[in-house]
């Protein structure tokens, strides 16, 4: 306990100017709050004005921390982690994660955040057990909700934290090697391990601000309807998204062209690429989800039976089957094309890429036309709601995909993939196939079981 308080009075004395030493007395203040207020609750009861005061001095705990002297900070965390393992028997691993670990003071400030997280959620858990639950708000829900998210999150940190101690164990036993571009024969000596390790990099940042950009003024586009203003912010959305995910995917080209794309790091893009995958089959479960719960057990808002009254139903076996025969004859050519590629036959490559194309655009024409003739719209009931959901969002995957293939085929052209290195053509690859099988289950699902 000596130490603990010998490195606060350090970070406490070692202000470097007047506004530093005004928030340490801030930050002081907050802490007090929280006790005083905490207790209060936990004594009287939930109020408004309580909770308010416990989440305005976290914020301020939090802000403070920010603007101290990071050196002296570090310090503290780690004499305060020490206090903690002496009075408190942590795992062996968690032990081992926040003295080993390449990433130990970010390890432990993972620590602190999920060890008040669990006394947050302990609080609000004894002010209902205080209340015998007669008194359980919307507020203490989302509170216990969240502080559980925190704590997952941070345990889960940890957990990769302690994988970081193998790898960096596994690296030390790598000796240094030369990997060889395959397009320029440049080599590039590669120290001690065989991963590419990439400088810090705003394009993911850029990324997710433009798509939750683009996603929130599209709601507000179904809500509000087209003004002159969501209108400019859908377009520039859409323009600064494609313009940052084209240079994220040129930069990449580039380091695979330069040689850093070992064999461990294609194999990791890989794995990559079937998370996002992953992803994928999860919206798609989410939408065949709403549609058999639908289907199955109808309600009586459509007089319980499906399809709904009043809804003429598309005939499975005309375009949709076309449909179905032309995804399917597209994966066909699309192997085709992959097995030139693995015997270096950049000709019939092509020739099956185009083949592919063709079939791609195809289908999106046959799509389109089915659209614009359909006898029902999506305001007719759940079915034209599921309908045009599921079906909108495959056609759209369609029209990803056949946009990496024609990548994939302008990069042929220009005999930038070769038959021992391609994870650009296996990533559009599964992904059309991936597509292929999500239309067979819309065919029969959808299409013939639902009508």
């Amino acid at each position: 306990m000596i130490n603990l308080q010998i490195e606060l009075n350090n970070l406490l004395n070692k202000p470097v100017t007047v506004h530093q030493r005004f928030f340490l007395i801030l930050l002081l203040l907050a802490w007090g709050d929280i006790a005083i207020f905490s207790l209060k609750s936990l004594i009287l009861g939930y109020s408004v004005y309580n909770n308010f005061h416990f989440f305005l001095s976290s914020i301020i705990i939090f802000s403070v921390f920010v603007t101290l002297d990071q050196k002296s900070l570090n310090n503290f965390i780690s004499v305060l982690i020490i206090e903690i393992k002496k009075n408190i028997t942590l795992p062996d691993w968690l032990n081992e994660t926040l003295e080993s670990s390449p990433s130990k003071i970010a390890a432990s400030k993972c620590f602190l955040i999920m060890f008040y997280s669990l006394f947050d959620t302990s609080f609000i858990l004894a002010q209902m057990i205080v209340s015998l639950f007669d008194n359980i708000t919307l507020y203490k829900q989302i509170h216990i909700l969240i502080s559980i998210s925190i704590f997952i999150s941070m345990f889960i940190s940890l957990l990769i934290f302690h994988e970081q101690i193998n790898i960096y164990n596994n690296l030390k036993n790598y000796k240094p090697f030369t990997t060889i571009n395959k397009l320029k024969k440049n080599p590039i000596i590669v120290e001690q391990h065989p991963f590419h390790i990439l400088a810090a990099s705003i394009l993911p940042f850029l990324t997710a601000f433009f798509t939750f950009d683009l996603l929130f003024f599209t709601v507000k586009y179904l809500h509000n309807g087209l003004t002159s203003y969501i209108n400019l912010h859908l377009n520039l959305s859409v323009i600064c998204l494609l313009s940052t995910l084209g240079y994220w995917f040129f930069s990449i080209h580039k380091e695979a062209n330069e040689g850093y794309h070992t064999k461990k790091v294609r194999w990791n893009l890989l794995h990559g690429v079937m998370l996002f995958i992953l992803s994928e089959v999860m919206l798609f479960f989410s939408i065949f989800w709403a549609f058999f719960h639908s289907s199955m057990s109808p309600t009586v808002a459509i007089y319980c039976v499906w399809p709904p009254l009043g809804i003429e139903i598309i005939n499975p076996w005309a375009l949709p089957f076309l449909n179905t025969v032309i995804l399917l004859s597209s994966g066909v050519s699309l192997t085709f094309s992959h097995r030139a590629l693995l015997e270096g036959n950049y000709q019939s490559v092509s020739t099956g890429l185009l083949v592919t194309l063709f079939y791609g655009f195809l289908f999106t024409g046959i799509q389109l036309y089915e659209y614009l003739h359909a006898p029902f719209s999506i305001n007719d009931s759940i079915y034209g709601s599921i309908f045009f959901l599921a079906t909108g969002f495959h056609g759209l995957h369609v029209i990803i995909g056949s946009l990496m293939l024609l990548v994939t085929l302008i990069r042929n052209g220009l005999r930038q993939i070769v038959s021992t290195q391609h994870v650009g053509f296996i990533a559009s690859a599964w992904y059309w196939h991936f597509v292929d099988v999500v239309w067979l289950f819309l065919f029969l699902s959808i299409y013939w079981w639902g009508s």
